[in-house]
């Protein structure tokens, strides 16, 4: 019997040193390395804590959802795991710009603007096309009053089509 209850005293300690309590914490960020995906945070106690990350993997830095926070912003900061090494960032107060990609589609939000691209096509440039092509935009009419025919740059409008359509699916 004490076999079994020394075996079971070492197994419930092992389960205990491998679990950690998740710590969540407030810390401000001190810089943002937006390629790598990771931020520099000081907590309330002026510990700094390096290589936060922004998003889940670090393998696939291109692919996903990632918010960039502001320098000087407010950030709530937790633990992976059993690891007291490795920390993400889990809600920020500020950012200064919202990425996603999913495949070969990208979406970009900053205060300059908004980045919609698919391939090497942005709804922007499509769009631009299409104004484009509408300036150009001439019918002939035979005669007042008669029905005009297809304008004469119809093809460059299916071409403006064809780039709206790859952007937008």
């Amino acid at each position: 019997m004490s076999d079994t209850r020394e075996e079971l005293k070492n197994a419930l300690g092992e389960f205990i040193n491998r679990r950690t309590t998740v710590t969540v914490f407030p810390a401000m960020v001190t810089s943002v390395n937006e390629g790598e995906r990771t931020c520099d945070v000081t907590d309330s106690e002026g510990i700094e804590y390096f290589d936060v990350r922004l998003q889940a993997s670090v393998d696939d830095q291109n692919k996903g959802w990632v918010l960039i926070p502001a320098v000087d912003s407010a950030v709530l900061v937790g633990n992976i795991g059993n690891s007291q090494n490795v920390w993400f960032v889990v809600a920020t107060s500020n950012i200064t710009k919202a990425m996603m990609q999913v495949s070969n589609t990208r979406y970009q939000l900053d205060a300059s603007g908004i980045l919609l691209q698919r391939n090497e096509q942005t709804l922007k440039s499509a769009l631009f096309a299409l104004i484009d092509q509408i300036k150009l935009l001439t019918v002939t009419c035979a005669a007042p009053g008669s029905p005009s025919t297809v304008p004469i740059n119809a093809a460059a409008f299916d071409t403006v089509k064809t780039f709206i359509d790859e952007v937008l699916n």
